[in-house]
């Protein structure tokens, strides 16, 4: 799979001045899926936790979660790795820092009064186990991956490059509505676009850009533009005290039974 993503990382991480080779960090992290998820609640391809992601400007609501987005999370991941090399001056450490944390790392650092990785690695209660195998992890990996042939791996074909297109669209635009236009399936859509949570577009926001192939996005532009989808699809509603689902479905002109299904919710035998 590093051949789907590994052009686009590489790329953000030599635009940033950092070693390509980081490019491994993911594949460790997540064997790059996008989807990837830790039994901790990290995600993504670089498997970032809650609160550095939002630190570094990703979004995560009930419609979306941008540690899926390819790109958007592999600049919040970029730049944190940016930022710990800054503090820390040593890769090992750096990588440490990603996989166990900055403040753990630097109280093993202050207890044993050492900014050494290998010396830490080396002490019986310097490092986890985990984190030691992690940061060697990503040096095996670079190594072999850039010596497939070494470890007989010469046979292996990688995955074509995911080329996509961004289109900037209406907030609570469907998937569905997507994927006519592109002409592809609805599978396709949502495959391209795995940070989106639920079947559409965030309907909170005006616009939102959705990914599609890039080979298709001349017909797209023709389809849209022709079709009357440049409308808002959906809106948001703020239940008010005492208001029924069944109130909100006969004020828009809908069903009960398809406001459940928009919201990716079960039906319940009293609405």
């Amino acid at each position: 799979r590093k051949g789907r993503y590994g052009a686009l990382l590489a790329a953000k991480l030599k635009a940033a001045q950092l070693p390509e080779d980081l490019v491994y960090l993911a594949m460790v992290e997540s064997a790059y899926d996008p989807r990837a998820k830790s039994e901790v609640g990290a995600l993504g391809l670089w498997q970032l936790m809650a609160a550095p992601a939002t630190g570094y400007g990703l979004d995560m609501s009930r419609w979306v979660d941008e540690r899926m987005n390819v790109s958007r999370s592999t600049d919040a991941a970029v730049q944190y790795l940016h930022d710990l090399y800054a503090d820390l001056g040593s890769w090992p450490l750096s990588l440490a820092a990603f996989n166990m944390g900055s403040g753990a790392l630097l109280r093993a650092m202050q207890k044993y009064n050492t900014n050494d990785f290998w010396l830490l690695a080396n002490l019986e209660a310097g490092l986890p186990f985990e984190t030691v195998g992690y940061v060697t992890k990503v040096s095996a990996f670079a190594i072999i991956g850039k010596n497939p042939s070494r470890f007989g791996l010469s046979d292996v074909v990688p995955d074509a490059a995911i080329e996509t297109a961004e289109v900037m669209l209406p907030g609570g635009t469907a998937l569905s509505r997507v994927a006519r236009a592109a002409g592809i399936d609805v599978e396709q859509v949502a495959a391209l676009n795995p940070d989106l949570k639920r079947s559409r577009l965030p309907p909170d926001a005006k616009t939102w850009s959705a990914r599609i192939p890039k080979d298709r996005l001349a017909q797209f532009r023709e389809k849209w533009a022709g079709s009357g989808n440049a409308l808002p699809a959906h809106r948001t509603h703020v239940l008010r005290l005492g208001e029924r689902v069944s109130d909100v479905a006969e004020m828009y002109g809908t069903t009960v039974s398809k406001l459940y299904k928009d919201q990716g919710l079960l039906m319940l035998p009293d609405h």
